[in-house]
């Protein structure tokens, strides 16, 4: 299931409560797509960058637009 922009910034909200490492990966991944970029292959049997098979319908704006929403545009 697609999630949207602002079901992705309230879950990027707890994850920094509870994983900051984790939280510092998603919003790396954010800046490189919010520039453009695919995010790579994430997982071994799924050739589909991550972009592709978990964010299909955001744009880069999009991704920017959550990357305001949690203050990370640094």
């Amino acid at each position: 299931m697609v999630k949207t922009v602002d079901q992705m910034v309230e879950h990027a909200k707890n994850m920094k409560k509870h994983n900051d490492n984790m939280y510092g990966q998603l919003i790396r991944l954010w800046k490189k797509c919010a520039a453009g970029e695919d995010g790579g292959q994430f997982e071994p049997w799924n050739p589909m960058p991550i972009r592709q098979a978990y964010y299909p319908d955001w744009s880069n704006d999009d991704f920017y637009s959550a990357l305001v929403a949690v203050d990370e545009t640094e």
